[in-house]
């Protein structure tokens, strides 16, 4: 095999093996949820800056959070149920049909939700943005756009915050 082959071959199978290689998902659709007991179930930003899922706050209790993903400390910058941890036995974040987020504990009581209500014509998905910011898309007949940043609070401290600076949520 001549030199310019053997190159373009070994470039593609390194792609290939990187994008395997690299852990959690880019979104969250419609019927899906991502899992406590998974440890694998998280959501990831684009470029893996920020990672979204399930945050052990304590013995067997867990909070939706996002994080950076390649902090040591996995320094975390919101969380959607600071107040009320969820057990780490059967808890989820589910994407409803109806374009609902929401969080559940252990014995299906809801926890956190977007409170989003849409008609059978949408299509949703939770993305985690490079900017951190966590958004449900719809996406009608070809067209998207956005349809919520979840939470507006969210977006004020992340974007005043540096790497540097502590921020506990």
């Amino acid at each position: 095999m001549d030199a310019p082959k053997f190159l373009i071959l070994f470039l593609f199978a390194a792609t290939v093996a990187w994008t395997r290689a690299r852990p959690g998902l880019s979104s969250l659709r419609q019927g899906s949820s991502l899992k406590v007991e998974e440890e694998s179930n998280f959501l990831v930003s684009p470029h893996g800056t920020f990672s979204s899922g399930f945050y052990k706050v304590g013995t067997n209790v867990s909070c939706y959070s996002i994080w950076y993903t390649k902090a040591v400390n996995k320094t975390v910058v919101w969380m959607a149920n600071r107040d009320t941890p969820v057990s780490e036995r059967r808890s989820k974040l589910a994407l409803h049909r109806n374009g609902n987020l929401l969080l559940t504990d252990g014995v299906g009581s809801t926890v956190w939700s977007t409170n989003t209500l849409s008609n059978a014509s949408m299509k949703f998905q939770l993305q985690l943005l490079e900017t951190g910011n966590l958004v449900l898309i719809n996406h009608i007949r070809g067209s998207s756009g956005r349809v919520l940043i979840l939470p507006q609070i969210h977006s004020y401290h992340l974007s005043n915050l540096t790497r540097a600076q502590p921020w506990w949520p």
